[in-house]
């Protein structure tokens, strides 16, 4: 039983490393990080604000009561250690279901950040987005859509002069259907 206890011992001790990675995902997603998506922070900001202090009393608190138990009543002292490893479930599910969200917002970027059917893909694999209100878009993006960056051009001029400075004739950047950058504007 002390061998057990022992064991128990050492794995919540571990455990408390959660701590300080909780209060981070905290002050994460309470804006101190930019890109945490909103809908973590609508749904698990409490949690994450309560639980790294709320984790650390029950711990030592557990471990305080284990020791105070270890010699006249082992079974109850190994069951109280084993209270804060089932407290950790819920932040393993907590994780699990923010993982989920930043991967479906990671997704929709990297979707948002590759070239579509009516988008105008130059030779050089940037490519030029359109919109009905008159903005042009140009995407300097690598293949993933991972990283890189997008100007906005609210004239074709502006976007003519910018993508000469990027060596790129307009007339080179066609959507799907054929179609050039230079025939949609004329």
């Amino acid at each position: 039983m002390q061998l057990l206890r022992k064991i128990l011992l050492i794995i919540v001790g571990i455990s408390l490393i959660i701590v300080p990675f909780c209060f981070l995902e905290y002050l994460c997603y309470l804006g101190l990080c930019p890109g945490a998506p909103s809908e973590i922070k609508n749904k698990f900001l409490t949690f994450y604000g309560y639980f790294f202090w709320i984790y650390l009393l029950v711990a030592l608190s557990s471990m305080f009561v284990s020791h105070l138990f270890k010699i006249t009543r082992p079974r109850l002292s190994c069951f109280f250690l084993i209270i804060p490893l089932i407290c950790l479930l819920p932040y393993f599910y907590v994780e699990i279901k923010t993982n989920q969200i930043q991967n479906k917002y990671d997704n929709a970027r990297r979707d948002f950040n590759k070239p579509k059917s009516y988008d105008f893909v130059c030779p050089n694999g940037k490519f030029i987005r359109h919109d009905t209100g008159g903005t042009y878009y140009y995407f300097d993006f690598n293949s993933e859509g991972d990283s890189g960056a997008m100007t906005a051009y609210y004239k074709y001029d502006e976007l003519k002069k910018g993508l000469e400075k990027n060596s790129i004739d307009p007339t080179t950047c066609k959507n799907k259907q054929g179609m050039s950058l230079n025939q949609k504007t004329n």
